[in-house]
């Protein structure tokens, strides 16, 4: 495997969990300044409420969801094409991926994969 190739991996590892964090972040800031306007929503209730970042958090859900499925699938191949692992091994490393999977790529990434 190529340094590009490793860097890609451990990029692509790190990564759901990154836009998880700024997801998060973004989703309660919206709602923090929904609340924080609420006064002018009891002053003008027939005017609805602003969701000026609703924008932002469904670009950054959206790219969650396209950079998760991306590492599912890249480390899903990786697992089955390394030879050094054993069978048993293999199947433990595809389940936690698939049910702890942004915790997962990392673990498996940096215990195991950069070693390939």
């Amino acid at each position: 495997m190529t340094t590009a190739n490793r860097n890609l991996y451990s990029i692509l590892s790190l990564l759901p969990a990154i836009l998880l964090v700024i997801y998060f972040a973004l989703f309660i800031l919206m709602f923090v300044g929904m609340f924080g306007r609420m006064h002018e929503f009891e002053e003008r209730p027939h005017e609805s409420f602003d969701f000026g970042q609703f924008g932002a958090v469904m670009i950054v859900g959206i790219l969650l969801g396209i950079a998760s499925l991306a590492a599912l699938i890249l480390f899903i191949i990786h697992v089955v094409n390394n030879k050094s692992l054993p069978d048993s091994e293999r199947i433990i490393w595809i389940l936690a991926f698939l049910f702890a999977g942004f915790v997962g790529f990392p673990l498996y990434w940096f215990m195991r994969g950069i070693k390939y």
